[in-house]
Formats: structure tokens, C-alpha cells, sequence
């Protein structure tokens, strides 16, 4: 058999994955520079690993104590007992190449340096020790300089802050330990939850591509939510995008869109940011959505993580607010969304059965109601209309001011079709977060403006137009990779 580059990169990418299964899956973990102290990182961690109820073995490695956070303390790796699946590393840099070294000689499956002070304020040989160190080796690092990362079905939050543990289907890649937190935390307030996390830091090894894979592969995972600020391997990367894209939406956020941006991203990751055009364009011939700006990017997960993609690109719409849907209708045309009218028979099937004043049958349609209640006989017969005429590819219940009980009523329309459903409900006050709450909880989107519903929708039926013109490559595991 000949080994060409090829097998190379195949053999590599095996090995990586199966890293990066150990991360994220870990049984143990060892926590180095694991401190009493809660102004270090080394305490923030090891807090949030135990107040998430990290169903592994815990091992805090510390020279100097003997006790922590009521966890028995090891002076070095090297005295714990039995296999490591990860190490956690919070020591200043001049440390933590010995530390690498009877990481491999424990024979760890990988390493999470959050420690900074790299190649992001001009430290390359720091970081081109540490390569050296691993070269020919087993074991893969991620890092320098990240956050931390996460499993919430394994109860795992190793990061300072904030405390995730909600499981849902959205994973996070970022390259901001900022923008992890937020996009997490948004998840996981909103009932979504979040399926894993990692943040990449300066990615001297493990990198967004490797992860990339890693979650087009995981079942669990639904969308995968990308925040780079420059690729390492610009082939690598949109062959993995560009991969993953024909399984699960990519949403992707990339700053550098200006001078002044490209330079921040630089000194934050050392990240090279380049062309944002050429960048752009790659997204679009890779099937991925991009955000600019975190609302959107939080907006656009949220409604792949909850709902299916969408056949085609028409949409009925039911408002209480005439001129809020006429904002509403404004951005979906912008976003080329089609809002067909009604047919002369399915205008008169509905005027005969809802005889509630002001009423406006059409599309979208008037219904200025004031209890949630009263949407009954209309979300019955749309279903039925729908099911027996194919009426539309996606519904969008437009809100304007208080609707106690419709929330439940949305529920209900939502066993009774296939067809994705959008919400936008603004100035209802109380009865609105009430609302919200309830309808997160069980898995429909709802948001507070006109235009960030509108914008969601434009992606899920921009995603969706991708994936028929695409052939679907319908993989994944459960446990391990098998690559």
C-alpha cells in the first residue's frame, strides 16, 4: 500500500477526531493549576466543573495543596491514579512545556491550555515549543489562550463562567470566549441548550476545521454556530465547511469586515483575518449562512435548532397588527420570501367558518384578537386548509400587544403540521414573557421585533434552498468516531 499526502491528512484527521472525542466525552480530567485563590482561573474552572455536576473523575494538580474545593490534590499528573482523558492547564507559560511532557508520558488524549501569553503579544517560540514537543506524539492540544469548553449531556462546564448545563442541540465554535459565553448563555435561557462548546484560542494544533468535522458528525448537534475571526488552513477550512454544510447548517460570524477590525482579530488570536470578500464568497459556495452581528447570529441558530427546513419559500402569515405586519412583509420581501394570496375558494372556506368582527381574510391574515382563545378556529382550519392544498411552506404568527393563552394555542397549531412556525410577539408585556418563556420551552421560536423574525426565516429558507440543490450525506455517530 503507498502513503500519499492524502493518507497522511486522512490518517491525521482520524486521530484528531478521536482527541477531540476524548475531550468533549472525557471520563477524567486533570485540572493543573487547579487554586483556592477565586481571583485565578485555575479556581473559576475547577468551581464550575463541580457546580455543573461533572459526571467524571475529577483530579485538581497543585504542588503546594493538599485539599481543594474538597477534591484531594495531586502534585503532578504523573501521581494520579489510572487513565486521563484531558488536561486542563492554568499555569503561567513558563510551566507548562514540563507539564506537556508528562502529559505524554501519562499518555493523555489531550490538552486545554487557557493560559495566555502567546503567540497573540508576539511569543511565537512559546508556541512553536509546544508543537515541538508534541510532534510524533498522540497527544493534541487546544489553545493557547482559550476560555474553556463543554458537554452538558456529561454535565461538563470547564470554563470560569458562565454555568452551562443546559443539553439542546446547538454547538458552539468560537474563537471568543466572549461570544461563547453570550450565545450559550442566550441558549440556554431561552430552554434551547447547547449540545458542546469549545473555544480555540490560538489553535496551534486543534483547529476549527477538526471541530468542525467533530459536530457535523455529532447526532446530537443540530447547528453548529461558527465564530472565527481567521481561518488557520483557509483549503482545510472550507473543505470541512463545506462538508459539514451538506449535513447541518453552519451559521458563521466573522469580524473583520474593516481595517480597524481585521486589526483587533489579529491581536486578539493572532489570527490572520484576510480578504473579507473572498471569505464572503467562499461562504455562499459552501452552503453556510453568515451573520453580522450577534443578534443575528444568535436569531439564525435558534431557529435552525428548532425547527425543519423548509420546502419552498412561501409564507402565511396570521398578525394581530396591521402595521406591524407591514414591517414584517417589507423584510420578508427584501429577503425574497414569497407571500402568495389566497385563492378565491380558500378566501370563502374561511370567511364561512370565522365570523369574528374585523377579521381580514387574506394573506396575511387580520385577526385582532384579544384572548388567545379565539385563534382556535382559525388554527384548526388553516391546518386543514394546509394539509389538503399545500397552503403554504412556513407559518409566522406576527403579535402585537397582550394575547394571554395564544401561546398555547401556537402549541396546538404546531401538532397539527409539518411546517415550520416563526413568532414574532412584541408590546405585550406580561402575557409576552409569559409567552416567550413558553413557547422556547417547547421548541418554538419567538422574537421580540419584526425584523429579527423576518431575518430568521430569510436564513432558514436560504439554508433549505441550499440543501435541495445539494446531494444530502446522511452520517454521524452517537459514540465514537469511526473515521
Amino acid at each position: 500500500m503507498s502513503i500519499t499526502s492524502n493518507t497522511i491528512e486522512t490518517e491525521e484527521l482520524s486521530d484528531k477526531l478521536e482527541c477531540i472525542y476524548h475531550i468533549l466525552n472525557a471520563n477524567s480530567i486533570a485540572v493543573v493549576g487547579a487554586s483556592k485563590n477565586p481571583n485565578k482561573w485555575g479556581y473559576n474552572i475547577l468551581k464550575n466543573m463541580i457546580c455543573a455536576g461533572y459526571k467524571g473523575k475529577i483530579y485538581p494538580i497543585n504542588p503546594r495543596e493538599k485539599i481543594i474545593q474538597g477534591l484531594k490534590v495531586y502534585k503532578s499528573i504523573l501521581d494520579v491514579p489510572g487513565e486521563l482523558d484531558l488536561m486542563i492547564i492554568a499555569v503561567p507559560p513558563k510551566f507548562i512545556p514540563a507539564i506537556i511532557k508528562e502529559g505524554i508520558q501519562k499518555k493523555v488524549a489531550g490538552v486545554a491550555i487557557v493560559t495566555s501569553g502567546y503567540r497573540e503579544v508576539g511569543n511565537i517560540e512559546r508556541e512553536m515549543e509546544l508543537k515541538k514537543l508534541i510532534e510524533g506524539t498522540k497527544l493534541h492540544i487546544l489553545g493557547p489562550n482559550i476560555q474553556g469548553l463543554g458537554t452538558p449531556s456529561i454535565n461538563l462546564c470547564a470554563q470560569p463562567s458562565p454555568l452551562i448545563t443546559k443539553k439542546g442541540p446547538i454547538a458552539v465554535i468560537s474563537q471568543s470566549g466572549s461570544i461563547t459565553s453570550t450565545i450559550t448563555q442566550w441558549a440556554q435561557d431561552e430552554n434551547i441548550g447547547i449540545s458542546g462548546f469549545v473555544n480555540l484560542g490560538n489553535q496551534i494544533d486543534l483547529c476549527e476545521s477538526d471541530f468542525l468535522r467533530y459536530f457535523g458528525e455529532h447526532i446530537e448537534t443540530k447547528v453548529i454556530s461558527l465564530y472565527i475571526e481567521g481561518a488557520k488552513n483557509g483549503k482545510h477550512f472550507f473543505n470541512a465547511l463545506r462538508e459539514v454544510c451538506q449535513k447541518k447548517p453552519v451559521v458563521v460570524l466573522k469580524p473583520g469586515r474593516t481595517t480597524r477590525g481585521v486589526e483587533t482579530a489579529s491581536s486578539h488570536t493572532a489570527s490572520i483575518a484576510g480578504s473579507d470578500k473572498v471569505f464572503n464568497g467562499a461562504l455562499l459556495q459552501c452552503g453556510a449562512i453568515r451573520a453580522y452581528g450577534i443578534t443575528d447570529f444568535y436569531d439564525y441558530t435558534k431557529v435552525f435548532a428548532t425547527q425543519p427546513l423548509v420546502e419552498g419559500n412561501r409564507v402565511f402569515i396570521i398578525t394581530s397588527s396591521g402595521g406591524v405586519a407591514s414591517l414584517l412583509i417589507d423584510y420578508l420581501v427584501e429577503k425574497g420570501v414569497d407571500i402568495p394570496e389566497l385563492t378565491p375558494e380558500q378566501s370563502e372556506r374561511m370567511q364561512k367558518a370565522i365570523s369574528i368582527p374585523g377579521v381580514r381574510i387574506a394573506n396575511p391574515c387580520d385577526f385582532p384578537a384579544f384572548q388567545g382563545s379565539d385563534y382556535a378556529p382559525l388554527i384548526k382550519l388553516l391546518a386543514e386548509i394546509d394539509s389538503e392544498e399545500d397552503l403554504t411552506d412556513l407559518f409566522i404568527f406576527n403579535v402585537a400587544d397582550s394575547c394571554p393563552g395564544l401561546e398555547h394555542e401556537i402549541l396546538k397549531f404546531s401538532k397539527l403540521t409539518s411546517k415550520p412556525i416563526v413568532v414574532n410577539y412584541q408590546g405585550g408585556g406580561e402575557d409576552e414573557k409569559i409567552g416567550a418563556e413558553f413557547l422556547n420551552k417547547n421548541g418554538i421560536p419567538i422574537y421580540p421585533v419584526a425584523e429579527r423574525a423576518a431575518n430568521s426565516v430569510g436564513a432558514l429558507i436560504k439554508y433549505s434552498q441550499f440543501r435541495k440543490s445539494r446531494k444530502i450525506l446522511v452520517w454521524g455517530f452517537r459514540g465514537r468516531p469511526s473515521i
